[in-house]
């Protein structure tokens, strides 16, 4: 009879694997524009607007490392259309784009954020709004 017995393997180290970086020797993010975006009024179904958010190191000669970042918010008005692969360290003088769209689905107000996170646990947000216009007599204009 042969007796199989499982197999535990435990990986001793310093720090939490590939995050020595982040934690050490990360710089601040700069997430730009720096205050919110309006997207403006938009005629529900017809307009659309895109603008492009950039993450960047805010050292010359040190990275930034980014945790994560997403959109929270109207999500059925606005959609990130490109995302840069998080986790990542952005090198010195290289900067990664989020590229959001705004298409309002109907009349009225809408609000979002895009968020940050770097590798220090600093927290960044940037408000999105919008706004769908009426369109009551079908010219395809806001009224």
């Amino acid at each position: 009879m042969r007796l199989v017995l499982p197999l535990v393997v435990l990986f001793v180290g310093c720090g939490r694997m590939g995050l020595e970086y982040a934690e050490e020797n990360t710089a601040d993010l700069a997430f730009e524009p720096e205050a919110g975006w309006d997207f403006g009024e938009l005629l529900p179904e017809y307009e659309a607007s895109v603008h492009n958010f950039s993450l960047q190191s805010v050292e010359e000669d040190r990275g930034a490392y980014v945790e994560d970042a997403w959109l929270e918010g109207d999500t059925g008005a606005f959609l990130v259309v490109r995302q840069p692969e998080v986790p990542a360290v952005i090198e010195p003088g290289r900067h990664v784009s989020m590229v959001v769209r705004f298409k309002p689905v109907e009349s009225g107000s809408f609000e979002a954020q895009l968020k940050a996170v770097d590798g220090n646990g600093t927290r960044y947000r940037r408000q999105l709004t919008g706004q769908g216009c009426r369109n009551d007599d079908d010219n395809r204009r806001c009224d």
